[in-house]
């Protein structure tokens, strides 16, 4: 039989599952594309997506797996792409919009989260930076103190 090495990181991120904010974005696809790819062990990854003028969460997931930043997973690993779980919600929204299940789910199975939702547009309006950069961040953290398993 074959032995195989796992580095630390594969270690690290294997059985965990991972909560993350902003997956639509480029930080967001580059983030999903190296954990699927490099650390295969992962259990599971949750992508909060919000509705986006006339998409809804869904829509915006299949248009996300289309991206080319995932072209080689799709050729060579395409079942690690069922790791991938959407959950409709808004960072700007107390308990990120979610549904009660959902935020319990989270709140329960969740290891790791990663926030990456922010808006990055200089001309951005100071409420609405202010609503989407520092609520949100606060958002996210007040489902980090719910987590049960955070490492």
């Amino acid at each position: 039989p074959q032995i195989v090495k796992h580095s630390e990181v594969q270690r690290f991120y294997e059985d965990e599952v991972i909560f993350i904010t902003g997956a639509t974005g480029f930080l967001g696809k580059v983030l999903v594309e190296k954990l699927l790819r490099s650390c295969p062990g992962i259990e599971r990854i949750y992508l909060l997506i919000r509705p986006k003028r006339d998409l809804s969460p869904r829509r915006r997931f299949e248009l996300f797996l289309r991206s080319a930043c995932f072209q080689r997973l799709r050729q060579e690993c395409p079942s690690s792409l069922n790791k991938l779980v959407v959950v409709d919600g808004d960072i700007r929204e107390e308990k990120l919009g979610l549904k009660s299940g959902d935020y319990e789910r989270l709140a329960s199975d969740v290891s790791m989260v990663f926030h990456s939702a922010a808006t990055v547009r200089f001309n951005e309006p100071l409420r609405n930076a202010v609503k989407i950069n520092m609520e949100g961040t606060k958002n996210v953290l007040d489902l980090c103190h719910h987590i049960k398993k955070m490492k």
